[in-house]
């Protein structure tokens, strides 16, 4: 086994945190505690990391989950969490909701023949 000092597993943290391994991934990277890995990251200062999912990716866990995978699989292979791969199958990952994209939903035509973009902003605020 292999005896590590506290600033080697210091710096490695820190290289897979920019890299953007998840806390898991550096924990079995490392041979430690998921736990253990997150208190050194907090006590160096990281922030958890929050990687953006491409359009890319969410195309390819829209097929992987109509190929039959289910959703801890296709999390596990993103190193995601299966709440990050409910809400990309949902479509609520998409960030802001966009007043103008919903009125030209054809759904909202109603709306949009009667309200206008300012209307919705003053029942919003």
């Amino acid at each position: 086994m292999k005896i590590r000092n506290s600033e080697q597993i210091k710096v490695q943290i820190l290289e897979m945190h920019n890299q953007g391994y998840t806390v898991s991934q550096m924990a079995t990277v490392l041979g430690l505690t998921a736990d253990s890995v997150n208190a050194r990251r907090k006590r160096m200062g990281l922030k958890r990391y929050c990687r953006k999912i491409s359009d890319g990716d969410r195309a390819k866990i829209k097929k992987m989950h109509r190929d039959g995978l289910d959703r801890q699989a296709i999390a596990d292979y993103f190193g995601l969490a299966r709440s990050s791969i409910n809400r990309v199958l949902r479509n609520t990952d998409t960030g802001a909701w966009n007043i103008t994209q919903g009125l030209q939903d054809p759904i909202n035509k109603f709306l949009t023949s009667r309200w206008t973009t300012e209307d919705v902003r003053s029942c919003l605020a």
